[in-house]
């Protein structure tokens, strides 16, 4: 945070909190996984209610302080799992309690995607801006209608965005032209009608990013590519599910539940 130039200054931009937490990733990253594994042991176990709500509270609040919205979403989902796995809870999913939960949950998403804007904070919501978000989560099909039409007459990458992987724990702070880890941020550039040409710097690439998902090895490799990444996901996919029912301990629940 002082990297930041504060907690104060943080808070205040998240509209540019990926520029601000540039060289930090390495310790927010793995701060946020202990914040998430260790409230669901807490949730699990403790049984003052009132505690573990207040605790839920601050944990919620230093999440979206990160800036993160997945990883908010993410804990509310580890605590569904973790009411059936650990608990022995079979709730209903419709259910009063549920609505009202999902409801409050998608308030705080829209006042906080508000929040972060460049514009800063608007009563009046944004509801295209909201449409699309919602619609961009829910489908890729805006994604794929990008990647196609433009490799369809740009050479494919083969490979190239994946050289971050030897430097993705290289502190940005002792690697100032380090490649993004995030390779939807190349999606995103070619969405605005940029030629992308992997590895970039991160300062040169967009501060926001497509998830681009099996879409990583279409740009790379044709279907060749998606194909491959298909079958090594599922492997993957599957040797995590397999390995949180032998062993339902909470890193393998915590790996189980971000699939």
């Amino acid at each position: 945070m002082a990297l930041a130039g504060g907690i104060y200054s943080y808070v205040s931009n998240l509209s540019m909190h990926v520029y601000n937490s540039a060289g930090i990733n390495f310790i927010r990253s793995p701060m946020q996984t202990l914040l998430l594994v260790g409230y669901v042991g807490v949730f699990i176990s403790m049984r003052n209610r009132l505690l573990k709500f207040l605790l839920f509270i601050f944990v919620l609040i230093i999440l979206a302080t990160l800036g993160g919205r997945a990883s908010i979403g993410l804990l509310l989902f580890m605590l569904v799992l973790a009411r059936y796995y650990f608990m022995g809870k079979n709730d209903k999913l419709i259910s009063g309690r549920n609505a009202l939960i999902f409801i409050g949950f998608s308030v705080f998403m829209m006042a906080y995607v508000q929040y972060r804007s460049s514009d800063g904070f608007d009563f009046n919501f944004n509801k295209e801006s909201i449409q699309e978000d919602i619609f961009r989560r829910l489908t890729i099909l805006d994604r794929q209608i990008v990647s196609i039409g433009y490799f369809s007459d740009h050479p494919l990458w083969e490979g190239a965005i994946y050289a971050t992987v030897s430097t993705a724990m290289i502190p940005r702070g002792l690697y100032p032209d380090k490649p993004p880890v995030d390779t939807g941020v190349y999606l995103y550039g070619i969405s605005q009608g940029y030629e992308v040409s992997p590895p970039l710097p991160a300062l040169m690439t967009f501060r926001t990013s497509w998830p681009d998902g099996y879409l990583a090895g279409y740009n790379s490799f044709g279907i060749v590519g998606v194909v491959f990444l298909s079958l090594l996901s599922g492997l993957f996919f599957g040797l995590i599910y397999n390995s949180f029912q032998k062993f339902p301990n909470l890193f393998n629940f915590y790996l189980y539940s971000s699939l």
